[in-house]
């Protein structure tokens, strides 16, 4: 995780698959590194594949399914979106 005072880079990796509820805040931007990711945004679903981009607006209602071993970098507006794990 990258912070700084206007948002944040994170990379996730799904050791099995994953699955993130219905939830909204800040603008969102996306990068499938490997593997599939199954994203709704407002109702609409789309399968993404490794060198796919996705953008969630910001307060969109959204949720994932990331298959076992896929690897996303997701960049926040939000600064405090995530904080470090020690």
């Amino acid at each position: 995780m990258i912070s700084g005072p206007d948002g944040q880079a994170v990379f996730f990796r799904a050791a099995e698959r994953f699955e993130v509820p219905p939830h909204a805040h800040g603008a969102q931007w996306g990068v499938v590194v490997t593997g599939r990711l199954d994203l709704t945004i407002g109702g609409e679903q789309a399968i993404y594949e490794p060198g796919q981009t996705y953008d969630i607006p910001g307060g969109a209602k959204h949720s994932a399914i990331l298959e076992a071993g896929t690897c996303v970098i997701d960049v926040f507006k939000d600064p405090d979106r995530y904080s470090p794990k020690e």
